[in-house]
């Protein structure tokens, strides 16, 4: 990849996802929480009419608890103000310390009323994503990711009082490949910090491997010198996939939701294009197959992989 190659896809990525930002409840500073992806899907087979969509990691909006007024927002990069992201009518896990398996968030906003200030070429289009729980790769096929996001330690205000016109936005692009044994760290987070143990465990991380993507995240893989940023604010951000022989460079693959032991933690879009399939009935997801079937049950929901896809 030339250096025009490279600045292309990143300008694409930067193009669909924000930072998720919030007013400190003590000192009024608005700090940066995290990342988003804006998606838009067909709401018929016509292709003229949408449904939109924030996608992000739901411990990322659940900071808003400790925020001011309890408000979280997107910062437009586009125009330099804040959009106040509504938390009714979201799939979200509101725990304290929220399970992977459940960290997605997903708020359907209504774009003409509320968000009309974004283009609507910044809505990624839901071609350009991946759908497969494992994507058939060819032979010749080399692939990496691009881990992204706004990471905390690089976006702050440029002085303590509040002015949108100074806030120093900093789109972080990591390019790495899947992290070589994920089991170990899997496990561990499984037993110690959800504390499932026996048949249940086996079963969890069987699901846990099916829709999740393991990412290195190592500053090694940088080069002599160099470390990479904290992870910190890079929740809720696009992980997107790069094909040597693909028209489509690049593709969502996945969202991250957590670093442990310089390993990312991505959420599949496989699955969250399940949830907004189960959650949001009237689109085009509608009429298609997809890899994970989700039983609703109220507000929450079951899983069905088939078990050949947990492999």
């Amino acid at each position: 990849m030339n250096i025009d190659e490279y600045k292309e896809i990143t300008e694409y990525i930067t193009r669909h996802q924000f930072q998720v930002v919030g007013f400190d409840e003590k000192s009024n500073k608005l700090t940066s929480i995290g990342t988003c992806v804006l998606l838009k899907i067909f709401s018929d087979s016509s292709g003229l009419n949408f449904r939109y969509f924030i996608l992000t990691a739901s411990h990322v909006l659940n900071i808003r608890h400790k925020l001011k007024n309890k408000e979280i927002f997107i910062f437009n990069y586009i125009t330099g103000l804040n959009l106040k992201i509504s938390t009714i009518g979201v799939v979200i896990s509101d725990r304290r310390d929220v399970p992977d398996l459940q960290d997605i968030a997903i708020i359907e906003i209504n774009k003409e009323v509320d968000y009309s200030s974004i283009p609507e070429d910044n809505f990624l289009s839901i071609d350009k994503v991946v759908f497969d729980l494992k994507p058939s790769i060819n032979s010749e096929e080399k692939i990496a990711y691009i881990v992204s996001g706004y990471p905390v330690s690089k976006n702050k205000l440029s002085n303590k009082d509040y002015n949108e016109s100074k806030l120093k936005t900093i789109h972080f692009f990591f390019i790495t490949n899947e992290y070589d044994s994920p089991d170990e760290v899997i496990n561990s987070y499984i037993k110690n910090k959800i504390n499932i143990g026996g048949e249940n465990a086996s079963e969890y991380f069987s699901i846990v491997k099916a829709i999740s993507l393991c990412l290195d995240y190592r500053s090694e893989l940088v080069g002599r010198g160099s470390k990479l940023p904290k992870e910190t604010g890079m929740s809720g951000g696009g992980v997107w996939l790069l094909s040597n022989i693909s028209e489509d460079n690049p593709r969502l693959v996945s969202i991250s939701v957590a670093c442990r032991n310089n390993m990312v933690i991505s959420i599949k879009m496989a699955f969250v294009l399940s949830i907004i399939k189960a959650f949001f009935s009237g689109t085009i997801l509608d009429q298609l197959s997809l890899d994970v079937s989700i039983k609703r049950e109220g507000d929450t929901y079951a899983l069905l992989i088939p078990e050949h896809k947990c492999l």
